[in-house]
């Protein structure tokens, strides 16, 4: 790829009733150090019944609209109508550092690299529900075969080549089409790509919801589930709740034995703190981790029941 100060670099912006945080999002990617006369912003709504159009547009911003779909078409839609030679997605909840194009196209003129991207970070003053989720607020730089739809930089050939991003699912497309990008490309997380997410659901009830939505298309967008430690843990929590409720009504002893698998998802919450880069502090509220991760589970395990019979979120 020629000097980076030339490449020409469409910022895609799906988004939908966004209007806590849009402009919090924008101004951030008009702050960006890269030159201005060589990148672009498109806002891609997806309906939204608030302000976050007329927010959008008071910066000047170039706004698209997609009616119903899901967010991989919402994505793919900024895509078809991008002029860049990359393309780098950012949800409407996120807030980008200065430096997040410069240091994403430096790494993108290496042949060998098709994708890159960061994790999310915290806020400030978060709350104990993203406390409990994010145990490690450090951003990284390593290789990786997922990236997150909040921070996806991928030269556009490459996107185009595999036809973007998947429009049947409801979640879980950006871990698809970076997998898909790593099996002949490498993919970076870099440190300088991470990205603050405002989004984070900061109570109980917002955050089971989103699990119930991330594992509604988990049939769809997965096909490794025996290698999948989430889809597993799941499959041995429902097998517990089943047979925990079995045994209350009979005495048949080898349905009381489901109810040690009610401990599985403890089991994933020790795991996560010790893979934690912070265990001492981790360690330290374990007991909201737990029962976080209760409450994922429970919701992950309807989701993916749920999903069998129909899809909730069908539009």
């Amino acid at each position: 790829m020629e000097n980076n100060k030339n490449i020409f670099i469409s910022i895609i912006v799906p988004a939908y009733n966004e209007e806590r945080y849009i402009q919090d999002c924008l101004k951030s990617l008009l702050a960006l150090d890269y030159p201005k006369e060589y990148y672009e912003i498109i806002v891609v709504d997806n309906g939204s019944s608030d302000k976050t159009v007329d927010l959008a547009k008071e910066l000047g911003i170039h706004v698209e609209i997609k009616h119903g779909g899901k967010v991989g078409g919402v994505r793919n839609h900024g895509a078809n109508v991008a002029k860049g030679k990359i393309f780098a997605f950012i949800d409407g909840d996120c807030v980008a550092p200065s430096n997040w194009l410069c240091s994403a196209v430096q790494e993108l003129k290496n042949e060998n690299i098709g994708a890159v991207g960061g994790v999310y970070l915290l806020r400030k003053n978060p709350s104990w529900v993203e406390l409990g989720w994010v145990l490690n607020n450090q951003p990284v730089t390593q290789k990786t075969n997922s990236l997150v739809g909040g921070s996806f930089i991928v030269k556009a050939d490459v996107f185009n080549h595999l036809g973007g991003f998947d429009e049947s699912i409801n979640a879980g497309e950006d871990t698809n089409l970076s997998g898909s990008i790593a099996s002949f490309k490498d993919v970076y997380h870099l440190k300088d790509c991470a990205v603050i997410h405002l989004g984070y659901p900061n109570d109980i009830v917002g955050f089971m919801k989103r699990q119930f939505w991330h594992a509604s298309s988990y049939f769809k967008s997965n096909t490794g589930f025996f290698t999948d430690k989430v889809f597993i843990t799941c499959i041995l929590f429902l097998m517990g709740i089943i047979s925990s409720i079995l045994a209350t009504f009979t005495d048949n002893e080898i349905f009381s034995i489901g109810i040690w698998l009610l401990l599985s998802p403890m089991l994933f919450s020790l795991n996560r703190v010790l893979k934690s880069k912070s265990i001492v502090s981790s360690l330290a509220r374990l007991h909201f981790i737990i029962l976080l991760d209760y409450c994922y589970f429970l919701a992950r395990t309807s989701g993916l029941t749920i999903s069998l019979i129909y899809d909730p979120f069908k539009k």
